[in-house]
């Protein structure tokens, strides 16, 4: 999940936190790709995903790191007006990610679909932190 890595310091709160999402990722990937049913550790990981990815963006939006990229290149306002709707959407859908696995893991469920939509969620995710 290399898309994660930025030009930031690497001593960097953002960059740690990249480090924890793309470890929290690989970790989720791994659990799916092998079928495993859903665990108690498995919601564990998606609400560990969820906390991450809502301190990295309020790190983000906070602490001016797109208000630094708009001062040095003020053209690109349209795209990052998008990159920060992009966290709303991330954001909710990781939540619904971890309310699935929550009903799975209560009701013994499969995980199938689960994997399908992490699958989907972890492109979008990649995705928006290619673009950023």
């Amino acid at each position: 999940m290399s898309a994660l890595d930025s030009n930031l310091r690497p001593n960097s709160t953002i960059a740690r936190q990249h480090i924890q999402i793309e470890a929290l990722v690989d970790a989720l990937t791994s659990r799916f790709d092998a079928g495993k049913s859903a665990t108690r550790n498995m919601v564990s990981l998606l609400n560990s995903l969820a906390a991450h990815l809502e301190t990295h963006f309020e790190l983000e939006e906070e602490n001016d790191y797109f208000g630094y990229i708009l001062t040095r290149e003020p053209r690109l306002s349209e795209r990052v007006d998008n990159l920060l709707r992009e966290h709303e959407v991330l954001k909710a859908g990781v939540d619904e990610l971890v309310e699935i696995a929550r009903d799975a893991f209560a009701h013994n469920g499969e995980t199938k679909e689960l994997a399908a939509r992490f699958g989907k969620f972890r492109e979008q995710l990649l995705k928006h932190e290619k673009a950023e």
